[in-house]
């Protein structure tokens, strides 16, 4: 999982090996963009991308993305 903050150079990046993972701490009323690819050992698929934008209010936004196989 890869989630690059809009306009800037930021980027975090998680190796999961689980369904259901929680992205926390994003700037508030910021513009990212996430992208998924999974590996099974053979390669990477191509990456399924999508962009959100965190909200204004909280200072801790978090958001659970879940992954059906």
């Amino acid at each position: 999982i890869k989630v690059h903050r809009a306009g800037t150079a930021s980027m975090r990046e998680w190796y999961v090996k689980t369904h259901r993972q929680s992205l926390c701490s994003l700037v508030p009323a910021t513009d990212y963009t996430l992208s998924i690819e999974s590996d099974n050992g053979f390669g990477y698929s191509p990456s399924a991308t999508t962009n959100f934008r965190s909200e204004e209010s909280s200072k801790f936004f978090g958001i659970f993305i879940t992954i059906n196989l």
